[in-house]
């Protein structure tokens, strides 16, 4: 069976509803979004959400304490997934190629590339205009895979010498075999 490049349903179950309980965890720990009790799209705006994820990213210390809390009723299978968002990396990276298996990331610092699995759709489905391009996402460990947390932007255009030089990357972690599956 081919590889798809996003989570099935079950895995996009299990994701949002353990986004929108860490969502929720830092919003009412750190006070975001005061009036949001649950961030959850049935109680909570684009614009209020979009608050909670960029402190989620900024505080990925947030998630590890949250998994350790013995008071929140979570399985521990689900404290591991929350867990692992401690290694979430928040950041700009250029979208190198579009694949059945996946999207591959390539950070600025060009140290590593990434492929990555969408959450309800392939990646590509949200670029129209293909790779190589900047996209401002936060990569995150899901069960073995590495996604992104659903909001991303497109970044500035890359020039003809930095779409050459990601390439380059690109060809070369395919070449040896380094291309992170995981996190």
């Amino acid at each position: 069976m081919r590889k798809r490049a996003y989570l099935s349903e079950t895995e996009q179950r299990v994701f949002y509803k353990l986004f929108y309980a860490a969502g929720t965890y830092v919003n009412y720990k750190r006070k975001v979004v005061p009036w949001v009790e649950i961030m959850d799209p049935r109680y909570c705006t684009g614009p209020d959400a979009d608050k909670i994820v960029d402190v989620m990213r900024h505080h990925p210390e947030d998630m590890k304490e949250m998994a350790q809390d013995r008071t929140l009723p979570m399985t521990d299978a689900q404290r591991e997934i929350i867990a692992g968002w401690s290694r979430m990396i928040f950041g700009s990276f250029v979208a190198v190629d579009f694949t059945p298996a996946g999207s591959f990331f390539v950070p600025e610092d060009g140290q590593t590339v990434y492929q990555v699995y969408g959450l309800r759709r392939p990646m590509e489905d949200f670029f129209s205009h293909g790779a190589p391009l900047r996209i401002t996402t936060c990569l995150m460990p899901f069960r073995g895979k590495i996604i992104t947390d659903g909001f991303f932007y497109r970044g500035d255009e890359l020039s003809a010498k930095e779409k050459a030089r990601f390439l380059e990357i690109y060809a070369g972690a395919r070449e040896n075999g380094t291309i992170q599956t995981e996190m």
